[in-house]
């Protein structure tokens, strides 16, 4: 008993030892290369560092992995080697602060994402650097105020939604100087209450109101010196005395009040349909 004792107690480490080699041979299972680079674990899951390149050996992506999530920064290239994308996230990887960079390296968008939604407010620049668009979301809602700039730099338009519906302020803007052109109320998606059109100069061109998203009463036409020039009498969107002209500027504002424009496509914003680039 006691030489079976002894040569148990000489055995046991060297039996420890083969079970943990066998633990960590299981858990490597489907892990490229030799080493603990784009390590996947026994559940399937990515953890520590990972590297991906293109066929041209340039960097694809490079992340920290905490199961299957990415903490710290993530960076994404294209194939040139641009570095088009830095997403810096929270330790328990749900939430990110995003950067999106055009080809000559110039800030393309920032904003954040909770999990895969967009949150809070987005930015978009153009390769010149000039602020074109503004975003606002709460997880991934679309929730806040949308505004639209020119490529000056000027605020073209502006709306307002909350919990996914365009509830709030409507507003357009002259693309030369940036007065105010429209101004209305939308009250979940649909016109509602007081509105007003105007004269670059800022004096009064029309003002009526909408009745559930259409021209409702009496509407008034001013000249540019602000005397009276029409009247006119709306009952759900129709009126005869509206019928007998054409009203260029107020055909195009209601034509396209569903219309808001925005991020501009190209190569250079492709990661709009992949954005967290976690495969």
């Amino acid at each position: 008993m006691v030489v079976k004792f002894k040569y148990m107690r000489k055995i046991f480490p060297l039996l420890v030892i083969v079970l943990l080699s066998w633990q960590v041979m299981a858990q490597n299972v489907g892990q490229e290369g030799d080493t603990l680079r784009n390590y996947i674990d026994i559940n399937g899951f990515k953890q520590g560092f990972w590297k991906k390149n293109y066929d041209n050996g340039n960097p694809r992506f490079e992340a920290y992995f905490v199961d299957d999530k990415p903490v710290g920064e993530l960076k994404r290239w294209d194939s040139y080697g641009n570095l088009f994308a830095l997403l810096i996230y929270d330790a328990k990887g749900e939430k990110a602060k995003v950067f999106f960079y055009h080809k000559n390296g110039k800030m393309a968008a920032t904003g954040n994402y909770l999990g895969k939604e967009k949150d809070s407010i987005w930015l978009y620049y153009s390769e010149t650097n000039q602020l074109y668009l503004q975003e606002s979301y709460s997880k991934g809602i679309k929730d806040g105020f949308f505004r639209n700039y020119t490529s000056e730099g000027l605020l073209l338009e502006e709306v307002q939604w909350k919990n996914g519906n365009k509830h709030g302020v409507w507003k357009k803007f002259y693309p030369q100087r940036g007065a105010l052109m429209w101004e209305a109320t939308y009250n979940e998606e649909k016109l509602e209450g007081e509105a007003k059109s105007y004269f670059e100069n800022g004096k009064v061109y029309k003002e009526g109101k909408f009745v559930n998203d259409l021209m409702e009463g009496t509407w008034m036409k001013y000249n540019e010196n602000g005397g009276i020039e029409k009247v006119y009498h709306y009952t759900k969107g129709v009126s005869p005395e509206a019928e007998k002209e054409d009203d260029a500027m107020m055909k195009e504002l209601l034509d396209n009040k569903d219309k808001f424009e925005g991020p501009k496509s190209g190569d250079d914003l492709d990661w709009l349909r992949q954005p967290t680039g976690r495969n």
